[in-house]
């Protein structure tokens, strides 16, 4: 599968290691554990040739198997049925979201292990109220909430395990626990973020809260904290099932799974013991918690539905009873639907390209990649640009992106590489472009906040060069509308690398490139 931008500015941060001097940028307020882990993971594999983002790849695959085996240990230690477990399980493993997020590079899938890890500990607490369980989950919750911020919502569980024992005071003693587990995890976040001054705290809640778009769309909090339950309901299953034929596929799936107790109406319950009852609780109320909050959130957005998918398919191989049949023709029936609903996934999540098809610079890279000869490289910045990944794997185009470089290397020795690179490149005669988003004054204004960067820096790395317009795009959807393709001509014509690149321009069928270059007036 395609990596995610997200994930390749993680993996690139993940390579150039924690450091003071950026420690809010590798700890990041909405990700803080992510990259550490896939640093601590890159060290570890570093010998093998493991890049930072294939690091990333490994803890993600290793959270996945271990989400699917806890779920399984958990199901068949409560209903004692190997099939109904394995079910579940498969259910889980064959997930949209579960496959996407569990092959790729960002931090959903670890956030999703931490919060069922917390539920499942919440259940042995009800089950045998104490510290030594009810530490690990508020534990769990934290890492939740640390690799994902969304999962703050781990913590609900985890309070409801102790309303459910008995009160006195050992559960004073558990609560004061919980609550010294959870200061301990956020006070590395808060001296990180600098939370402990009134006026960074609520920077920081303006940003994690959306409240900033508000204020800068000039809307009411409600348009953009809008209760969607039909969206969230569509999301949830997009999460589950790829593709439009997903929704019936699902219920039947449900039928074979959901309702064993169909065949005896009025019960539903049987075999269910009080325990399990909490044990259900515990899942639907943890499950019922972040349903609500993304259905405000990001209802349109299924990738972050991570959390859900356990949560859904723990609570409902629950309601299985112990005593309850498990017919045949049931059986070939689940087999059937998990094949079916592996198959749709494989397709949109698995093979390449398919799950970019509704971002409009999908078809501006490919674009790219017909506008150019092969040995192009694309200078870029944009911070949010999504051609960092597009130019590699839908162009085929190697990229000089100079977020990528300043997240490495200081600012300075950043720049003097990327001017050695392009003048290597202009003494062998290969083709350098640039696209118009490189001047953009939102993206200028980040990389000099960010690194100190200014446009006279950035201005000095092209100076060697003549700007050509060579192609304008519209591209749909995307601001601004028109990206400029321009050709950076060198001005010096000695040492025969302008020869070199006009015969390969030529050869290649780029010739008009650069006749239009040499027409072009000099500057």
């Amino acid at each position: 599968m395609r990596a995610n931008f997200d994930a390749l500015i993680s993996g690139a941060w993940v390579e150039a290691g924690p450091s003071q001097k950026y420690a809010k940028l590798f700890f990041p307020w909405n990700h803080f554990l992510f990259n550490l882990a896939g640093w601590a993971a890159f060290k570890l594999l570093r010998p093998w040739y493991f890049s930072g983002y294939r690091s990333l790849q490994v803890i993600n695959a290793l959270a996945a198997a271990g989400t699917v085996t806890v779920l399984f240990r958990f199901l068949l230690a409560r209903t004692r049925s190997g099939l109904s477990a394995l079910g579940w399980t498969c259910v889980l493993g064959l997930a949209h979201v579960f496959w996407r997020q569990g092959v790729g590079g960002e931090a959903y899938t670890m956030g999703g292990f931490w919060v069922l890890l917390s539920v499942v500990y919440c259940c042995r607490h009800v089950s045998n109220p104490s510290c030594k369980t009810i530490m690990p989950a508020a534990l769990f919750a934290a890492l939740a909430a640390l690799f994902h911020t969304g999962n703050a919502l781990a913590c609900l569980p985890v309070l409801l395990a102790l309303v459910l024992t008995p009160a006195g005071a050992r559960r004073r003693r558990q609560t004061m626990a919980v609550l010294g587990v959870w200061a301990a995890a956020c006070m590395p976040y808060a001296a990180v973020h600098e939370l402990f001054a009134l006026g960074n705290l609520r920077s920081w809640f303006v940003g994690a809260s959306y409240a900033q778009r508000a204020y800068e769309l000039n809307l009411a909090s409600s348009e953009v904290w809008k209760f969607d339950v039909i969206g969230g309901l569509s999301s949830l299953r997009r999460s589950l099932l790829a593709g439009e034929a997903g929704a019936a596929v699902l219920a039947f799936l449900a039928v074979c799974l959901c309702l064993p107790w169909l065949d005896r109406p009025g019960r539903m319950f049987e075999g269910i013991s009080a325990e399990r009852k909490k044990h259900l609780l515990l899942f639907a109320a943890a499950f019922g918690g972040y349903f609500i909050f993304y259905s405000f959130w990001q209802s349109g957005n299924p990738i972050y539905w991570c959390a859900h998918a356990p949560l859904l398919c723990g609570g409902l191989g629950l309601l299985r009873s112990e005593a309850s049949a498990f017919p045949r023709a049931r059986l070939t029936a689940l087999g059937a639907a998990a094949t079916t609903m592996g198959i749709f996934n494989f397709t949109d999540s698995i093979l390449p390209n398919r799950f970019l098809g509704n971002f409009p610079a999908v078809s501006f890279a490919r674009d790219l990649g017909r506008s150019t000869p092969p040995e192009a490289r694309f200078l870029i910045t944009g911070v949010w640009s999504d051609l960092k990944v597009y130019l590699p794997s839908l162009a085929r185009r190697k990229r000089i992106a100079l977020e990528l470089f300043l997240i490495k290397s200081p600012p300075e020795k950043a720049l003097t590489e990327i001017a050695r690179g392009l003048a290597a490149l202009r003494e062998a005669g290969g083709p350098v472009y640039m696209l118009s988003e490189f001047e953009d004054a939102s993206n200028l204004k980040f990389i000099k906040d960010t690194w100190g960067v200014d446009r006279a820096n950035l201005e000095k790395l092209v100076e060697p060069y003549r700007k050509v317009v060579v192609q304008r795009f519209q591209v749909s959807g995307a601001v601004p509308p028109i990206q400029s393709l321009v050709l950076l001509w060198p001005k010096a014509t000695g040492g025969g690398g302008e020869e070199r690149l006009v015969s390969y321009l030529q050869k290649t069928g780029f010739g008009y490139q650069a006749r239009s270059a040499r027409r072009e007036p000099k500057r």
